[in-house]
């Protein structure tokens, strides 16, 4: 869901080429992706410590 949002405004913005496109895709995926893998070690962290 939040991928489409992103890559949706991606593709609204003025012409760049292909591969600057991709590049930056994958940055996004990246950053949300590492964010997705804190919030699911923050909370093994509180389960586990209780």
């Amino acid at each position: 869901m939040i991928l489409r949002h992103i890559r949706r405004n991606q593709t609204a913005r003025p012409r760049r080429s292909g591969r600057e496109r991709q590049t930056q895709a994958r940055g996004t995926d990246i950053i949300v992706a590492m964010m997705a893998v804190l919030l699911v070690l923050a909370c093994a962290f509180k389960i586990l410590i209780g």
